[in-house]
Parts: structure tokens; sequence; C-alpha cells
């Protein structure tokens, strides 16, 4: 979904520019990355990480996000 931000970097020929936006949007505006989809979906034990990994665009920043939540359910345990 195209918001001001998202608009002003395709007019500037910023698309580059556009998934990072996406990331840090999503609370705000609704938005998620693929990446963020996939971790969802497996957070929820909806798919496998093996699935998760296998369709992500970027599969090192997928596995970071699932250590980095990982260490976040470790921490909550203690």
């Amino acid at each position: 979904m195209p918001n001001p931000a998202i608009r002003n970097l395709i007019r500037e020929d910023k698309v580059h520019q556009i998934y990072s936006q996406m990331q840090v949007g999503q609370d705000k505006f609704g938005m998620q990355t693929m990446n963020q989809c996939l971790f969802s979906l497996y957070k929820r034990r909806i798919i496998s990480v093996d699935d998760a990994l296998g369709r992500s665009p970027e599969p090192d920043e997928l596995k970071q996000m699932i250590s980095a939540g990982a260490m976040q359910n470790v921490q909550r345990r203690s």
C-alpha cells in the first residue's frame, strides 16, 4: 500500500529504499516484507523453518529474524 513516503521514493527514483520503508512501516501502515510474513507464519507454527527459508527472497535476513525471535523467547522464560 503506497503511503506518502513510498510515493516520494518512487517519484525520486529511489525504489531501492522501498524495502526498508516497508520494514519500518509495518505497525503504522500495515506493510510487511515477505520475510516478515514468513517469520510470522513460522512463529505461529503454520509453516516449518525449512519452508520459510526455502521461499524467502533473503534467507540470511530471515535466519537473523528467527534467531532474534528465539533469543527473545529465552529471555522471557528467564
